[in-house]
């Protein structure tokens, strides 16, 4: 079976895009189609939301000979019976960083899978988290640094003795026996945005902790979707958690201030082609109004090559332009640029695998020459792609 093919499959079982896809017949499907399926859900995190929806439809049929086999509910079963004990293990354990976060007066915003399943989903068993991700200010990672390491985790952040290059001061990271903790200083999608200034209370873990204003979040989730689209990589989890999210907060989202932030920004053209996918394929119930005062930045966006992992037209040095695009001064744009062509040694160090330190200028030229090359080939479609928006 090819591809595209598999993924028609996958959506039509899970109820997506049912009107634009060809109807199958599940009970003509073969033991390897039906594996196919299986093996793409765990791939792309819904093998938990697959498992509820086959078991539903499997209740409603009443005609002899057309259920869904039963080795398959079993099998998609215990992955969500798997996901459950496992999530439940991170809670456990998160629910000791908070507490112990917020009795030495660290303020933590909880971000993605771990505020997703428990507000949103409504049931941890339903979305598979990979790691935590925490938004907590930059003057309390010595304190957090601290106390993760007298829990027991450990630091697995490359040393940061230079700013002079942007991996490098997006995150610091710590590996617990249950997961990997990536703390971030800020939204970086929205770099020098406030998301305190908006940022809610919730109860997470059965601790109270503080999630994204529902708009920041739904930007975040959008741009996050973008970023990795870029590089070929995707997860059909990604986009429920923008659809469930936009269905949950529908009440107070305030679409006006949505649209500010992505003009700020400059980042409506990656909004837009998000919620246009989610509207179109989840029924994402984003106002016409809303995706018409987005400027459509004319990149296509074909949902089903998404989910066979193919890139976007723009690849890695897009998104130095793009984000290079999005700082407002010249000064930090210049910034921005040196320390992408020249980070610091550790970086280099770390990215090229350098064993004798006097090579260590060798490769600053090579890193240099591969940007260049890239530069070279995806510079010209780059400002085409520029060219055909301002046209547009």
């Amino acid at each position: 079976m090819n591809k595209k093919l598999e993924g028609e499959l996958l959506l039509y079982c899970l109820g997506i895009g049912t009107d634009k896809i060809k109807p199958a017949r599940l009970e003509q499907l073969s033991t390897s189609e039906w594996e196919e399926i299986i093996q793409q859900s765990d791939r792309n995190g819904v093998a938990p939301l697959l498992y509820l929806r086959l078991k539903a439809l499997d209740q409603c049929i009443t005609i002899p000979g057309t259920t869904i086999p039963n080795s398959v509910l079993q099998r998609l079963r215990k992955k969500y019976v798997c996901n459950a004990w496992k999530n439940k293990r991170l809670y456990h354990e998160l629910s000791k960083v908070l507490s112990l976060f917020q009795n030495d007066g660290i303020p933590v915003i909880v971000l993605k899978g771990a505020a997703l399943a428990e507000l949103v989903f409504q049931n941890i068993a339903l979305r598979p988290m990979g790691d935590v991700d925490l938004i907590v200010k930059s003057k309390d990672w010595s304190k957090i640094d601290t106390i993760l390491l007298q829990l027991g985790f450990s630091n697995v952040t490359p040393p940061l003795r230079s700013k002079r290059h942007i991996q490098w001061i997006q995150h610091i990271k710590h590996m617990s026996k249950v997961t990997l903790y990536e703390i971030h200083p800020e939204i970086y999608e929205l770099q020098n945005h406030n998301p305190w200034l908006t940022a809610s209370p919730a109860t997470i873990a059965a601790t109270d902790t503080l999630i994204l204003g529902s708009e920041d979040f739904l930007l975040h989730l959008c741009l996050h979707i973008d970023r990795h689209l870029r590089e070929g990589i995707t997860k059909l989890i990604w986009w429920f958690d923008i659809a469930m999210g936009i269905k949950h907060y529908r009440k107070e989202l305030n679409w006006d201030y949505v649209i500010q932030i992505a003009k700020k920004h400059k980042v409506e053209g990656s909004v837009h082609r998000i919620l246009y996918v989610i509207n179109e394929w989840f029924d994402g119930q984003v106002p016409a109004n809303v995706l018409n005062r987005l400027k459509d930045d004319s990149i296509p966006l074909s949902f089903l090559d998404v989910l066979q992992q193919v890139p976007l037209q723009n690849r890695e040095f897009d998104l130095f332009l793009t984000d290079i695009s999005r700082i407002p001064s010249i000064h930090d744009k210049i910034y921005y640029g040196f320390k992408t062509f020249f980070p610091c040694r550790e970086f280099i160090i770390q990215t090229y695998s350098v064993t004798r330190p006097n090579l260590v200028y060798f490769y600053y030229f090579i890193h240099i020459s591969i940007i260049a090359i890239k530069a070279f080939y995806q510079l010209p479609r780059y400002l085409f792609n520029k060219y055909v928006s301002l046209r547009a």
